[in-house]
């Protein structure tokens, strides 16, 4: 081999060996894998645990709120009142009164608001002789049983213009200023649709408009007494005129 070729390659293998000697990064084993650092997974993996998609984490308070509700629903719809929560309801809305604790007991096991009975005082309706035989349905109200309902109750009311008997839902009682209470309900009727029903009752007179599937209808009760009559036929009189009296009537 041409001696000065020699010379140059040894020249060049004793130089690289001196710099791999003085060069630490060079020789140093993490010189190796520094290319894969920058991929290094760990921050992302780390955000992607906690996130692991966002719309999980939003989509879990949503299951929890609409579950909530379902629960306090179902609650409610199985919670009834004890003998004594109820009595005491009813001593609150009415603090003036007294009532019998065996006559309450009594009313909370009758189904019906009313029967068909001609009551004993039926000469205490103000109503001429005309309008007793007008068509209007005269009942044997019972005023202890609406007392005793509370938002959950059923009650029963039957019309026998229409031969039907309804089932209404009682879901709210409000007190009013003038001494008289009302008491909310629905009937769900056969057809699919919810029929609005109320009552309010004073002292003695109480004063009701059902709405049913067959047609609306509106009640009056004096103690006992009363009748039901459809509001096409109440408001068929003189100039409009009607003797259904509306709540805010009430002052006795």
């Amino acid at each position: 081999m041409n001696k000065p070729l020699m010379a140059l390659c040894l020249l060049l293998v004793a130089t690289a060996a001196l710099w791999f000697a003085l060069d630490p990064d060079a020789s140093s084993p993490a010189a190796g894998p520094s290319p894969v650092q920058p991929a290094q997974p760990a921050p992302v993996a780390a955000t992607h645990s906690v996130g692991n998609s966002p719309d999980a984490v939003a989509a879990a308070p949503a299951t929890q709120t609409n579950s909530a509700p379902a629960t306090d629903n179902n609650a409610s719809d199985k919670t009834q009142p004890s003998f004594e929560e109820r009595l005491s309801a009813m001593q609150q809305r009415r603090p003036n009164r007294t009532y019998d604790e065996a006559d309450v007991r009594a009313a909370v096991q009758r189904d019906s608001a009313w029967s068909n009975e001609t009551p004993d005082n039926l000469d205490e309706l103000p109503l001429e002789s005309e309008a007793l035989n007008d068509g209007r349905q005269i009942i044997t109200f019972d005023p202890l049983k609406l007392e005793t309902l509370m938002p959950g109750d059923q009650v029963n009311v039957s019309i026998d213009e229409t031969g039907e008997q309804y089932t209404v839902n009682i879901n709210r009682i409000e007190q009013h200023d003038y001494n008289s209470v009302s008491w909310y309900g629905e009937i769900n009727g056969n057809d699919g649709q919810t029929y609005q029903v109320s009552f309010t009752q004073g002292e003695t007179l109480t004063v009701g408009g059902l709405s049913t599937p067959d047609g609306n209808y509106q009640l009056q009760a004096h103690g006992d007494a009363g009748w039901i009559a459809s509001s096409a036929s109440l408001f068929k009189v003189q100039e409009g005129q009607t003797d259904a009296i509306v709540p805010g009537e009430l002052d006795h």
